[in-house]
């Protein structure tokens, strides 16, 4: 009865379910790991971008400058305390020229992912932007 349960099949078959249950676990870890780094990225991102601040600029240019410069591959969008959308990056620009609620759909379903990243302005003390981001591997 024992030989009949470990024939050569019954081994394939569990060897195949440590390989793929060990692939998974991997995977999210990997997912994980990416996630956080970042996550990191972008709070890197805003405190360099107050750094930055500080040398000679207009408010009207500062957030559209800071965005253009960085980040070249997390999506984003960047927002007033309002919520009104003041640039966006990475995204799909076909869709945001073509589907007129793409942006705002966007945002709602960033808003969803992550809590933002808020940094003041540096021109105006009062004003505090938000940066959502999605981590891809979400």
């Amino acid at each position: 009865m024992f030989n009949s349960l470990l024939n050569w099949r019954s081994v394939l078959a569990l060897v195949a379910i440590v390989i793929v249950t060990g692939t998974v676990f991997y995977s999210n870890h990997l997912a994980k790991k990416i996630a956080v780094e970042e996550k990191i990225k972008i709070e890197q991102w805003v405190e360099a971008s107050r750094e930055v601040a500080n040398l000679t600029d207009t408010p009207e240019t500062w957030p559209i400058r800071v965005l253009t410069e960085n980040s070249k591959d997390i999506p984003m969008i960047l927002v007033y305390e309002n919520d009104s959308i003041i640039d966006h990056r990475n995204l799909d620009s076909i869709k945001v020229a073509g589907e007129k609620n793409y942006l705002v759909d966007k945002l709602a379903e960033f808003k969803k992912l992550n809590a933002p990243i808020e940094w003041i302005n540096p021109y105006d003390s009062l004003q505090t932007n938000r940066v959502f981001m999605v981590n891809r591997n979400c």
